[in-house]
């Protein structure tokens, strides 16, 4: 038997003191272990408390943090678990065990259950496949990391550290991590498979982004954040790359992925990783190396929302170090844009500088913006990332405000097989003129999606994989 990735061999596998568990479901059973002596044993009470397993003989009860021990069934009614090198066996009716240990224990029999598809992404640790479950043919997503990636003890600690909150997740906008295998040379973490990838397509290949519909977006994301931050995790890389679809078009369900940075907060502020996130969408006292909380994932939030009502980047310097530099000095500027005045009030109160000023989860979902109905104002017509021709169409301000009195306020949709990236031109002039008979302002620009969503990790070198 090989050694374990996930081993520590300063721990053994029971303790006599208890383990903190809050949650309160608990499954047990009696079931027989084997003793010392060959072919004999002993009838004992066990009792499954989440990661916790206790085990009651007579009068004395031992506890052991399963999290992380390897699993395994032996023979039909028996289960194995070795953790540090210490195997623990258990027989009878454990059903019910096993299913609720393998969400915490790391299985190793992954060629017996999945079947590897097709490559679907792939960054500088892992690759990311499309599989199939062997027994139910249920199409999941497999992150496979290879051992020999993480020559370094920190790597291997921020994985330790991104598959212990994965499991403490389970919320319907954020990402489910469902198993975890070990090989001797590979790793393989298992989540759903979605298929309408990350939010930065949507945004290049979909013509009309209202409002309204991006209330529902942010109010979903909004309550994933407050769930997340409610069990002490921040997440500190909310970006389009790392909001996905769970089908296509379907954009009003994201889910956020990609938690390799995120982490518990800490008044001390010791992280693995202190300052880390994407240029552009990270909080200033980040990059100050000033301490921070959970507000920074407000910050981000705000930047996604800048992005998805204008199609520009909030900030974009000529360089890294100047996007960067943008980022610190945080000078907001909305005049160029059609949004409503609620809108660029939650914006400016979401991308405060001053985290003590900035809004809360709670602020955000009471503010007015959410509350009104508001005209669509914005219209945006993109081709995909391919084409190097964007279109922003602006109403004109004095007749598109929310507030307006005149009744004539009209929305143009223009179909985008008008504006194939093949078309030449001629055509694109028709486009104009046709713009200007329907009293709407055309502006054409080199489209920025490409630089603007690169990502950098300032701490951490590690290509995002969505998952």
């Amino acid at each position: 038997m090989y050694k374990s990735f996930f081993d520590n061999q300063d721990q053994g596998f029971w303790s006599s003191q208890k383990i903190n568990n809050n949650n309160t479901k608990v499954i047990e059973g009696l079931f027989y272990v084997p003793t010392k002596s060959v072919n004999l044993y002993d009838l004992i009470s066990l009792k499954l408390q989440e990661k916790c397993l206790i085990m009651k003989d007579g009068n004395t009860e031992l506890y052991a943090d399963i999290e992380n021990a390897s699993i395994m069934r032996v023979e039909q009614q028996g289960i194995c678990l070795i953790k540090n090198s210490i195997e623990f066996n258990f027989y009878g009716k454990v059903d019910d065990f096993f299913i609720n240990l393998k969400k915490y224990c790391i299985q190793l029999n992954f060629q017996q259950k999945y079947h590897l598809l097709s490559l679907i992404g792939q960054g500088n640790f892992a690759k990311v496949f499309k599989a199939r479950n062997k027994h139910n043919l249920v199409e999941n997503a497999v992150k496979v990391f290879e051992k020999t990636s993480f020559s370094q003890m920190t790597d291997r600690l921020a994985l330790l550290k991104e598959v212990h909150i994965l499991r403490q997740l389970q919320h319907s906008n954020i990402i489910e991590l469902h198993e975890v295998f070990e090989t001797k040379t590979q790793i393989f973490l298992v989540f759903d498979y979605l298929t309408g990838g990350d939010l930065t397509n949507f945004i290049n290949n979909n013509q009309l982004l209202e409002e309204e519909q991006i209330k529902k977006i942010m109010m979903e994301l909004l309550n994933a954040l407050f769930y997340m931050h409610s069990k002490g995790i921040f997440h500190r890389d909310i970006k389009p790359q790392n909001l996905l679809l769970r089908k296509k078009g379907q954009i009003t369900d994201l889910v956020i992925a990609d938690l390799g940075l995120a982490d518990y907060y800490r008044k001390d502020g010791k992280y693995m990783f202190t300052r880390c996130g994407t240029p552009g969408y990270v909080a200033p006292e980040i990059l100050l190396d000033n301490p921070y909380d959970f507000k920074v994932d407000i910050y981000s939030l705000g930047a996604l929302l800048y992005v998805i009502l204008t199609g520009k980047p909030l900030f974009k310097g000529a360089t890294q170090t100047e996007t960067i530099q943008l980022n610190i000095n945080n000078n907001l500027d909305f005049s160029n844009t059609q949004l409503s005045k609620t809108c660029i009030d939650l914006l400016k109160n979401m991308l405060n500088k001053n985290p003590l000023f900035r809004f809360s989860i709670l602020q955000c979902k009471s503010h007015q913006w959410f509350q009104q109905e508001t005209q669509p104002i914005f219209i945006r017509i993109k081709h995909s990332i391919r084409s190097r021709l964007q279109l922003n169409l602006d109403i004109n301000s004095d007749d598109s405000s929310p507030h307006s009195s005149k009744k004539n306020q009209k929305l143009f949709q223009i179909k985008t097989n008008l504006f194939s990236p093949r078309q030449n031109g001629s055509q694109t002039s028709s486009f104009q003129k046709l713009c200007k008979q329907s009293g709407i302002i055309c502006k054409t620009e080199p489209s920025e999606l490409k630089s603007t969503f690169n990502k950098l990790k300032l701490s951490k070198q590690r290509q995002s994989l969505k998952y």
